[in-house]
């Protein structure tokens, strides 16, 4: 028998051309898709031991599953490339099994990096801001208010203790004489309060002038710096003009003091002004006025006004002989 010198395929080759002639490339394709779907599905129904199954694990399969069909397309379409390019690559069932499963780990390494891919370009979760100056209200809690120690001073020997004193000074013509020894004794009695103490100070003659520290007239703290400012306002003192009790007693009842020491050379007061004045303090402060007068001449009197005065808010009288102070005492 002479054999054709055309070498006759073997039978391997020839089962291949068979089987990729009997199945179409959809087919084949098909087949890949499913193996591979199927293989992410049992993976991702496999729940990790360390981490539990929410539902971003399952958002993050769908995603993987999308991009597995995408690698594996063009796998195939690669694969159909090269067959149409060399015809007489042989097949075997064992071969095409291989390079499937050669496919199937490839498409999933190549998955999962498209995934890694995908879920790098998505932006970072930022959770919304609060601002606390405005959202937000914190309330201020409410502190007890402790009650502030009484102070103790005393003015020309007449004793009192409070929080709140105004000192309301006579620098009328007929002081002159005695000015430079009230501003002496004030001083002093300043220099008692402590800082938790407040005070003010009037000085008057037809018109009431009051201590203003920057501009505000009101009581201030007994601060070692506030007794400088005051000293310096008590300096400039000069003794002139007429006399007004009652609107300087007025002007001091504004503050609410506690204690109100009101220094005169003379009695001047009429008793209906003392009513007055006993209505006010009653309606306003309450404060308990002391009232002294550098003289001895009314000191005797029971119906002196500024001793009435005195009794009536709960204060002292004291008629003082100014020639039997002793300075600095």
């Amino acid at each position: 028998m002479v054999l054709s010198s055309t070498e006759s395929p073997q039978p391997g080759q020839h089962f291949a051309r068979s089987l990729m002639r009997a199945i179409p490339a959809w087919l084949v394709s098909l087949i890949v898709h499913l193996a591979l779907l199927t293989a992410v599905a049992m993976w991702a129904r496999s729940p990790s031991p360390a981490e539990p199954k929410d539902d971003v694990e399952g958002e993050y399969v769908i995603r993987l599953a999308a991009a597995s069909e995408d690698s594996v397309s063009k796998l195939d379409f690669d694969s159909q490339k090269d067959a149409n390019a060399n015809p007489t690559a042989s097949f075997t069932p064992e071969s095409l099994a291989d390079n499937s499963a050669k496919q199937l780990d490839q498409a999933f390494e190549q998955s999962l990096d498209h995934a890694s891919e995908l879920l790098g370009a998505l932006p970072p979760a930022t959770l919304p801001s609060i601002d606390l100056t405005t959202d937000v209200t914190v309330p201020k809690p409410e502190l007890p208010r402790l009650p502030v120690r009484p102070a103790e001073t005393d003015f020309f020997g007449s004793s009192a203790k409070g929080t709140r004193f105004v000192y309301v000074i006579d620098r009328s013509a007929s002081m002159r004489f005695a000015l430079d020894l009230a501003k002496r004794e004030l001083l002093r009695s300043l220099d008692r309060l402590p800082p938790t103490a407040k005070f003010q100070i009037v000085c008057y003659d037809l018109e009431p002038h009051s201590f203003s520290l920057e501009g505000n007239r009101r009581l201030v703290q007994a601060t070692r710096e506030n007794k400088r400012r005051a000293a310096a306002f008590v300096q400039q003192f000069r003794s002139e003009g007429g006399t007004d009790h009652v609107r300087a007693l007025k002007h001091a009842l504004v503050f609410a003091p506690d204690v109100i020491y009101f220094l005169t050379d003379a009695d001047e007061l009429q008793p209906g002004q003392v009513d007055e004045l006993t209505r006010l303090n009653a309606r306003g402060s309450q404060a308990k006025i002391h009232c002294i007068e550098l003289s001895v001449a009314n000191r005797s009197r029971r119906d002196n006004p500024m001793r009435l005065l005195a009794q009536r808010t709960g204060g002292s009288y004291r008629g003082v002989d100014v020639r039997l102070v002793q300075p600095g005492r």
